[in-house]
């Protein structure tokens, strides 16, 4: 028995060491197409501890010693695997379900705890200290017991967590029709019930935020973007007790709306419908941008076409790029630098299921791409685990801005290890600019920021950014500005009204603020046609003595 044991060990070492650091060459990287990413390494279903499939992922990253961990669902529980050394995963250990097994199982984390969620009846939220994952073990894999639990939903499809604000969100649970159950994880031991929103019936799946985005009336509330099969609806759940719902915006042709994620500036919602494919709606694979600077009035903004007749599931934005793992085409990285625009395209891929793109529910299930290091994991649902390295540099590169904004700024994401020596832009930018680049960081983000001196007439601005190594140009694009109303701000508020007459030695002027402006230039005159000038003064702060 000990020698059979033994054998099967070599052989799964040999399986993995196999497909362990295989370069994208060529359009393949080993058996699996590939464009732009790298396989790193691989862990079959079986080595992980799972029954007949994978599900969803998340990752963790530790504040302190920059290690990094991924938290793997499946059937039958979560798995945890080190993922600091991609080419030399780590099992670290296995936390069983909570109740019985089930196809659907979510993990989301804060503050250094997994919470994880399921479809198996009454299995709650189960609650992981994922500290526990730092400990040296004498042997490998570990049987973890979970820290925490929380019993007031039974079944849930999914789990939402704003780490901003300390509350997670059970997704489709049994309770409030479906729609969002809230938990205060604050003292992640000690999860309490906030509330609930059903209004608008089940819910599928939902990104919530501690909103900055471009809707001044919502700022800094915390806004729930629900994919709720038919809709996308949009809810202030600021207020645990009393929750509003905000507007929900349909569309033609849906089917199952079924997740979505903001660009990181919060103009546009990304989501998919996970059954428009299949329901003959759509030739190859869609995904939809929603255009919600107005919260109240959000709008279709366009729908992307892929090259892939494959189904849909999770998706991922970060920076410039979107993740998305449509089943079996794989891992699809769209380019999302200028979304307003409509400039989508795919930039990489990695596909685990090389031998077809039907419309089947096989494949790659959710990925997660927000590692420092900038790995990227991806769950395959009956095959393996995968740990891969996309080699891209993209740009975030449009931005409209008003006349008196400081500036804009852009950034270059860079995914993988690249050698850059230096980074540069034109020496002839528009007047009343200035440009800054850096630090270079690779993997990482390479800011480009561009200043305003004084105002901005109205325009668009064309400003190149271009990075090289060795004289090598390594990537070359344009960044857009868009300046939408460049004319001079009328003063508002001013004090005395034109016409004044007085024997006064002096007067005070004064004028209300305008947003963005520290000067003003006042200019004051004796006649009605300015045809004779007293004062033209550029003047610091709201008032003047004139003398």
């Amino acid at each position: 028995m000990k020698n059979t044991h033994l054998l099967l060990a070599i052989l799964l070492l040999a399986v993995s060491s196999l497909f362990s650091q295989t370069p994208c060459e060529n359009g393949m990287a080993g058996i699996y197409p590939c464009d732009n990413v790298d396989l790193m390494s691989t862990i079959s279903l079986a080595e992980l501890g799972g029954v007949q499939n994978m599900n969803d992922i998340w990752g963790w990253t530790d504040s302190d010693s920059g290690r990094e961990f991924a938290l793997i669902g499946l059937r039958n529980g979560t798995s945890f695997v080190e993922v600091t050394d991609p080419v030399n995963p780590l099992i670290i250990g296995f936390l069983a379900t909570a109740t019985t097994n089930s196809l659907w199982r979510d993990v989301k984390v804060f503050n250094d705890y997994a919470f994880v969620v399921s479809e198996a009846g009454g299995h709650g939220m189960q609650v992981f200290d994922l500290t526990e994952l730092l400990i040296d073990y004498d042997e490998y894999p570990v049987v973890f017991d979970q820290s925490a639990y929380y019993d007031l939903f039974g079944s849930a499809h999914n789990i939402a967590i704003n780490e901003a604000s300390g509350y997670a969100f059970g997704i489709g649970t049994n309770t409030f029709s479906g729609g969002l159950h809230f938990v205060d994880i604050n003292d992640p031991l000690n999860p309490q019930v906030a509330g609930g929103f059903g209004a608008d019936g089940y819910t599928h799946d939902a990104q919530i935020v501690n909103y900055t985005g471009p809707d001044g009336d919502y700022f800094e509330r915390e806004i729930a973007f629900c994919c709720n099969e038919d809709a996308v609806t949009i809810v202030d759940v600021t207020d645990k007790t009393d929750p509003v719902q905000i507007s929900t915006l349909g569309y033609d042709f849906s089917a199952y709306t079924h997740q979505g994620w903001l660009t990181e500036d919060e103009n546009f919602f990304i989501f998919n419908d996970e059954i428009d494919e299949t329901s003959g709606f759509t030739p190859t694979t869609k995904t939809l941008i929603m255009d919600v600077r107005d919260l109240d009035n959000p709008v279709l903004h366009y729908e992307y076409l892929s090259s892939s007749t494959a189904i849909d599931h999770n998706l991922y934005t970060k920076g410039s790029l979107c993740y998305q793992s449509n089943y079996r085409s794989g891992l699809r990285i769209l380019d999302i630098g200028n979304v307003f625009e409509q400039e989508i395209s795919t930039l990489g891929f990695f596909d685990s299921q090389p031998m077809d793109d039907f419309q089947d529910y096989s494949g790659t299930w959710s990925n997660y791409a927000y590692f420092p290091s900038g790995t990227v994991i991806m769950s395959d649902m009956y095959t393996d685990f995968f740990i891969l390295r996309p080699t891209l540099i993209n740009a975030y590169r449009y931005a409209e801005v008003c006349a008196n904004a400081d500036g804009v700024e852009f950034y270059v994401d860079v995914t993988s290890v690249q050698p850059i020596a230096s980074a540069q832009s034109t020496d002839f930018l528009p007047n009343n600019m200035t440009l800054a680049i850096g630090p270079i960081e690779s993997p990482g983000r390479i800011p480009v920021t561009i200043t305003f001196t004084d105002l901005i007439e109205e325009g668009e601005y064309l400003i190149p950014i271009t990075l090289f190594n060795d004289g090598d140009v390594l990537f070359n694009e344009i960044l857009k500005i868009m300046v939408t109303n460049g004319t001079l701000p009328t003063f508002a508020g001013f004090s005395p009204v034109n016409g004044y007459d007085s024997t006064d030695p002096s007067v005070i002027i004064e004028w209300d603020a305008i947003e963005g402006l520290d000067t003003y230039n006042l200019v004051i005159s004796d006649a009605e046609d300015f045809s004779t000038i007293l004062l033209d003064e550029d003047v610091e702060g709201t008032s003047y003595e004139f003398t």
